[in-house]
């Protein structure tokens, strides 16, 4: 893949480690077009004063190097990884709005996917037996009707997503926390080169990033973010679910939940989502 010049000065900044998100936005916002930083390096200065203090300025400018870009961008691409960034062709227009959007995705699969018609299934590990058959069936559904299905790379409801979708297609999206080459949970990898073969396999984090506990709330605003939808299958009140239910109704996206008995605390999540509004969803239909 041939990447251009705006393309690779966002890869650059996204690889800033230790650089807050709001630093790399109000860089790329002084900058006016990406590709621009070039040239702010070779000027120096003021470039960026009143953004950052004056040894983080020089670390940005020491990082932006085309030849390194091409390199970098090149061994990702060998190890199967190709890098969407803002702006380009392949970035899916349904993050542009969402709530700090990631500047890079680092993509192991069908790109295409990303713009495609997606709904997102999500839920606790501890997902019952019948639930897990409900997501299973739903999401094989989904497939087989060309509608991607996004989740993330967990067990329980996560991995009944992936295996329904894959089931039903292939038409899945996984959205990780962190990089491909650290996939947790560590059991699931077979899972996620399966995605990666038949589907897509996303983070904002290039391939090496270790994933730290933050990152998984965090991750969850890309998974509401690509869906038109998201159905929550189970969730303890606390669940990270939760966190998914919230940045959608915070987008605008219709939210839904399977329903259950008093006294099951892996469904506390679900019905208070049903009082508050989300659709019941009881069937695959």
């Amino acid at each position: 893949m041939d990447y251009s010049l705006s393309e690779k000065a966002i890869f650059l900044l996204d690889s800033l480690e230790g650089l807050e998100y709001k630093h790399k936005a109000a860089i790329l916002e002084r900058a006016g077009k990406p590709e621009n930083l070039f040239d702010m390096r070779i000027r120096g200065g003021d470039a960026l004063t009143g953004i950052m203090d004056e040894a983080k300025i020089k670390t940005v400018f020491a990082a932006f190097d085309e030849d390194y870009a091409e390199y970098t961008l090149e061994k990702y691409e060998e190890a199967g990884t190709v890098v969407i960034t803002r702006g380009s062709e392949n970035y899916p227009e349904s993050l542009e709005n969402i709530s700090a959007p990631p500047l890079c995705l680092y993509c192991n699969g069908d790109v295409t996917l990303l713009k495609s018609k997606c709904f997102a299934i999500v839920g606790s590990r501890k997902c019952p037996p019948y639930a897990t058959a409900l997501i299973k069936e739903h999401a094989e559904v989904l497939a087989k009707n060309g509608v991607t299905v996004v989740t993330g790379s967990a067990g329980g409801a996560d991995k009944a997503a992936i295996e329904g979708s894959l089931a039903g297609g292939g038409k899945v999206i996984s959205v990780l926390a962190g990089g491909i080459k650290h996939i947790y949970p560590e059991y699931n990898k077979n899972l996620i080169k399966e995605v990666s073969e038949k589907g897509l396999v996303v983070s904002e984090h290039n391939p090496f990033v270790a994933p730290k506990p933050w990152m998984f709330p965090v991750r969850n605003r890309i998974i509401a973010g690509l869906a038109e939808g998201v159905l929550i299958a189970a969730g303890e009140r606390q669940s990270g679910a939760r966190h998914t239910a919230t940045f959608a109704l915070e987008y605008g996206k219709e939210v839904f939940a399977y329903p259950y008995s008093i006294g099951i605390s892996s469904g506390e999540l679900n019905n208070e989502l049903i009082k508050d509004g989300a659709s019941l969803c009881d069937s695959a239909d």
